[in-house]
């Protein structure tokens, strides 16, 4: 399993969903490298050309914090990254298993 750059490393805020083609992989694996703080990435699923927020357990946006750097997703799905402003260089990477 070999990890793809989903969003280049950099301080700035990604808005725009930067996309992560999880359709040939059974399980993904998607995190950030230098998350500190309060800052974060926000996963989405692409439904029809339109993202919806992942929700997790609790009910809340799905994401990825300074504690919580990497999520274990189901593959099959395309999903939508952002990033907000971060005080290092942080990118956002997945990587997948495949189906079989």
């Amino acid at each position: 399993m070999a990890f793809v750059q989903i969003i280049p490393p950099g301080t700035g805020a990604v808005s725009t969903k930067a996309d992560f083609d999880a359709t040939l992989y059974q399980t993904v694996l998607i995190a950030a490298d230098v998350l500190a703080g309060a800052e974060t990435a926000t996963i989405f699923v692409k439904v029809n050309s339109a993202y919806v927020p992942m929700a997790n357990s609790a009910g809340t946006a799905a994401g990825l914090t300074a504690t919580v750097a990497g999520v274990t997703l189901p593959g099959g799905v395309v999903y939508g990254v952002t990033k907000a402003a971060t005080a290092g260089a942080c990118g956002v990477f997945g990587a997948g298993i495949p189906i079989r």
